[in-house]
């Protein structure tokens, strides 16, 4: 997979190892901007555990862009949600990775947050480390309903990594991978028809669907 937006790691810092508490009391948001067009492969975040002796669950979740008056803001639209225990206790920043199956697409230069959610009471909660170096918007909510971001302006980076995978080209109808001869055979073969190659979506395949197969 590919990375199309990438943060520093926690180690390193003036500040030393920091971050954002998770919990009942605060939801925590980063949003980021895709490089390049890509379908979600994974998720990595690093954090620690204020709870000595507990594992705190978090619900990740990856949503779509909206506004707060004129503010960005992470919207109500989940694109997808991950549950899951930290595997670390006390300040040992671990980078948790979650994979996505549903694979939803991130534009490039189009606007998405990570909002993490938690139901650890505080004390006990997870803590989403920032960076050692570098800035990134974020923004921070009581976990009440409806919710209220506060937006926490240019500051600490909250330290993730997104990666993906192009999409598949619809034009490689053999599926391995490449647009060539054994797709132009295949869509001569269903010429006329509805079947295989119908790129342009008009029910039927004809000189539209071939135009778009050789400009792929």
């Amino acid at each position: 997979a590919d990375t199309v937006y990438q943060t520093g790691g926690p180690f390193g810092g003036f500040f030393g190892l920091w971050g954002s508490d998770v919990s009942v009391e605060q939801s925590v948001a980063v949003r980021f901007t895709p490089i390049a067009t890509r379908e979600l492969d994974r998720i990595g975040i690093w954090f620690m555990s204020n709870a000595g002796s507990t594992y705190p669950t978090v619900t990740l979740e990856l949503r779509a862009d909206s506004t707060q008056g004129n503010v960005s803001v992470p919207s109500s639209v989940v694109l997808e949600s991950w549950q899951f225990s930290l595997t670390t206790l006390g300040w040992s920043p671990v980078q948790h990775w979650r994979t996505s199956k549903l694979r939803p697409l991130l534009p490039a230069g189009t606007r998405h947050w990570v909002v993490a959610r938690s139901t650890a009471a505080s004390g006990l909660n997870a803590v989403w480390n920032f960076a050692a170096t570098g800035t990134s918007f974020n923004a921070f909510t009581a976990s009440t309903s409806p919710e209220t971001w506060q937006p926490g302006g240019s500051g600490a980076a909250l330290c993730i990594v997104v990666q993906g995978d192009l999409p598949p080209n619809p034009a490689d109808l053999d599926g391995d991978g490449s647009v060539g001869p054994a797709d132009l055979s295949a869509l001569l073969a269903a010429w006329g028809t509805p079947g295989p190659g119908d790129l342009s979506g008009d029910g039927s395949v004809g000189p539209a669907d071939l135009s778009a197969l050789l400009a792929a």
